[in-house]
């Protein structure tokens, strides 16, 4: 099915996407086959049971833009992973692969590294993308592929021959092209095509998975919008737009208070200060809105990602065999010899956050609190009996309730920024 040219034609557009994430689950979950663990026990509702879980950090790195193709299997079986993107150009003509972006996460050296790129071809992007890594530190790496010709193969196994590469076939040849053959054709064309925009032959509508209008109907993921209005609250209707199902009662609940709590910011925020010196000037008020947004970065609206990303840091450590204060401690202890507030600790006015608190009652409450709000507050803990390496109190922050909350949820890990 995902080589039939039918697969991307206007009736079966979600096959082709369906196909290529069933056939990276099935290749994701053989590369990780071995992946080590440790034993843990875990109460069931009629008792304990043995189990394991992963106890070393998972990096997965698809290589723009077919690889994101594959991105969400991978996430689906180990939803901790790591993730950072590498993104490279192949020379339509030379068939030379060149670098246009690349974001890694940090220590990579104690990483199982996964590159995720759907087609391997002459090699040379492959190859490209391992250079990369291994210049980051990446020492156990796998390389998935769902479909291979016989010289990128062995291209890859010449210039990274301690790669392994986990494929289900290696089709015939490449043509004068560099394409494979008989293989799929370009994978990242048809991935764009498949659902997330396209127009057909027959018409000249874009279609999406997110919306649809016809006369007299509108659906949002399917539901019609009118049925919606007066059943689902605001935070519902994000959640469906955003994640494509409805949320459970408590989730909905926890959804709604994070939106409410980041109603007011004050006017003295960095993106508040920069709309207003705008509007002094004059400008119309959408020149003053968008001057607002560009002042969004890492240390304002940026906060909620960057504590997401530190509060998994300390989560490496948990699975290696860390306590939650341990791990806690580490953190802090680093941060302590930066002379840095970890993000999502800290506020200008408040000593104790009121809208975190809230957050972190309902989280209790509703039966949704997990490993990374759990990690959050022994940071604050650890933070307090050392507040004295730290120049100012450091209270947990809306923004750092936010990030572990969303944490929680899995589904809503690439979205929590989004809500500032």
């Amino acid at each position: 099915m995902l080589s039939s040219r039918s697969a991307t034609s206007a009736r079966p557009l979600k096959h082709f996407r369906r196909a290529a994430t069933r056939i990276s689950a099935l290749l994701v979950a053989e590369a990780l086959r071995d992946l080590p663990g440790t034993d843990v026990t875990i109460d069931t509702p009629l008792g304990p049971a043995p189990g394991r879980r992963a106890s070393t950090d998972v990096v997965v790195v698809p290589v723009l833009r077919a690889g994101l193709g594959m991105l969400d299997a991978v996430l689906d079986l180990v939803p901790h992973a790591r993730v950072g993107h590498i993104g490279l150009q192949r020379n339509e003509t030379t068939a030379v692969a060149s670098q246009y972006y690349s974001k890694l996460p940090a220590s990579l050296d104690k990483s199982y590294v996964l590159m995720i790129d759907p087609m391997l071809a002459t090699g040379g992007s492959a190859v490209a993308a391992l250079d990369l890594l291994a210049k980051a530190g990446a020492r156990q790496i796998r390389l998935v592929c769902i479909v291979a010709a016989p010289e990128g193969v062995a291209f890859v196994e010449r210039y990274h021959p301690t790669v392994d590469i986990y494929t289900p076939v290696i089709d015939r040849e490449l043509n004068a092209q560099k394409y494979i053959v008989p293989g799929l054709g370009d994978f990242g064309d048809r991935l764009v095509r498949n659902g997330v925009a396209m127009t057909t032959k027959n018409t000249d509508r874009w279609e999406t998975s997110l919306t649809s209008i016809a006369p007299n109907k509108i659906l949002i993921r399917g539901y019609p919008l009118d049925e919606m209005m007066g059943r689902l609250s605001f935070a519902d209707a994000v959640y469906l737009l955003l994640m494509g199902e409805l949320p459970t009662p408590a989730i909905g609940r926890m959804l709604n208070a994070v939106l409410v709590s980041s109603l007011d910011h004050g006017v003295s925020p960095p993106s508040t200060l920069a709309a207003r010196n705008v509007a002094t000037t004059g400008a119309p008020l959408k020149d003053s809105v968008a001057a607002g947004i560009l002042a969004f970065g890492p240390q304002h609206g940026g906060d909620i990602e960057s504590c997401m990303r530190f509060l998994d840091r300390g989560l490496v450590l948990v699975r290696a065999g860390a306590s939650l204060q341990q791990a806690a401690d580490a953190l802090v202890a680093e941060c302590a010899q930066a002379h840095e507030a970890p993000p999502g600790f800290g506020h200008r006015f408040h000593t104790r956050d009121p809208r975190a608190a809230r957050l972190f009652q309902m989280a209790l409450e509703l039966e949704l609190e997990g490993e990374h709000v759990r990690l959050l507050r022994a940071i604050e803990r650890g933070l307090d009996a050392r507040k004295d390496d730290f120049e100012r109190p450091l209270p947990v922050n809306v923004d750092g309730a936010i990030a572990a909350i969303c944490a929680d949820l899995d589904s809503l890990t690439t979205s929590a920024t989004r809500f500032f």
